[in-house]
């Protein structure tokens, strides 16, 4: 049997995509069962489910974790290439949705910090879509505007992070109203009068069906 924790519409999706079981604590989960677990496993409400009182069977989860017994076979979907390139891309999209339920004119500048595979999908969708963009990271790359010089600039009405250690952004921070910390770690240094917003995870929240097929279609590969 496939057993998925739901505590989300996104993991509520992978279960109906599955057509799987909601896995509810009190399973007696044999060597043939398959559990999905959430992108939360390292917080999982321990009075639900204990991770080291798994054994012997196939587990997915976002990340590897050393609480999960070794007994079992475990394959983390989060770290595969292909999967994390299809997120980013959801990620760009939910940030486009959530943008425009923001006070942004089509004319203002949309800064976004890091060139990961998140930065760089945000930025060539907002390319794409005419939405003024800038890139800003440490590396040169293509399209980027180095930190360095862009610590001396005004900056644009909208500064989105996705950077996953803190970024001193430098001076002229006056052209900024607003802020969005998409890092799971919500790195952003505060600001006097800019808000900063932290909207969650953007696929869980804009494209959960989408983004659990992601996910099924990875475990589509091994089950």
């Amino acid at each position: 049997m496939k057993y998925v924790y739901v505590n989300s519409k996104r993991m509520e999706y992978v279960k109906e995509q599955l057509n799987a079981l909601a896995y509810q604590g009190n399973e007696s989960l044999t060597n043939n069962d398959v559990l999905v677990l959430p992108f939360i496993n390292a917080k999982l409400n321990k009075e639900l489910m204990n991770l080291n009182e798994l054994k012997n069977i196939t587990i997915f989860c976002p990340f590897f974790n050393a609480e999960l017994d070794g007994s079992n076979t475990i394959y983390a979907y989060m770290e595969d290439e292909q999967l994390i390139s299809d997120n980013a891309y959801l990620t760009a999209i939910g940030l486009f949705v959530y943008v425009n339920t923001l006070p942004i004119r089509k004319d203002d500048v949309i800064d976004v910090i890091g060139d990961g595979r998140c930065g760089r999908a945000i930025y060539e969708l907002f390319k794409k879509v005419k939405i003024p963009v800038r890139l800003i990271s440490r590396r040169t790359s293509k399209d980027v505007l180095l930190l360095s010089d862009y610590q001396q600039m005004n900056k644009g009405k909208l500064i989105v992070n996705t950077a996953i250690k803190n970024v001193s952004l430098g001076e002229h921070m006056e052209t900024c109203e607003s802020m969005i910390d998409i890092s799971s770690d919500h790195v952003m240094e505060a600001y006097e009068d800019i808000q900063v917003l932290y909207p969650g995870s953007l696929p869980e929240r804009y494209t959960p069906s989408a983004s659990a097929k992601l996910i099924c279609d990875y475990i589509g590969r091994y089950v």
